[in-house]
């Protein structure tokens, strides 16, 4: 919460005071992209998400919850049959408290071609304002 309350400085500053070495969670992206083909769909996600969010949230070391990027968003349309917003928007209702990161693919954003700038900023904003809040590109 302190990112969309406070800013990215605060955020910075609790990061910095923070004693212990801090830690992002890949299981909602990762685990499943690599062992079950991107396939879980949302409500077995949400299924998790209140216990997610009660288990990393105030005192514990995670930083953030990579939950969306990658080949999520294109799995979610093209195999799940689900909206890759909507997905996105039912998981941050279900876990405010995480500060929830994503996957960009630089100029690919999570597509699989390159895109121009403009498309790219303008996927990253709506991202943002659909529950996304720390974006990891490689």
């Amino acid at each position: 919460k302190i990112l969309r309350e406070q800013g990215p400085k605060a955020l910075a500053k609790a990061v910095r005071n923070h004693q212990n070495a801090l830690v992002t969670d890949t299981t909602w992206r990762d685990a499943h992209q690599s062992l079950l083909a991107t396939r879980m769909r949302t409500a077995d996600l949400l299924k998790a998400a209140e216990a997610t969010n009660t288990a990393f949230n105030g005192t514990s070391d995670v930083f953030s919850l990579e939950m969306w990027g990658g080949a999520t968003f294109d799995v979610s349309m093209n195999f799940l049959r689900e909206c890759p917003w909507e997905r996105l928007e039912k998981l941050r209702s279900a876990a405010p408290d995480m500060l929830f990161q994503m996957l960009l693919r630089g100029a690919n954003a999570v597509g699989y071609t390159v895109y121009p700038d403009n498309v790219v900023f303008d996927f990253c904003k709506q991202a943002y304002e659909s529950g996304n809040d720390v974006f990891r590109v490689f």
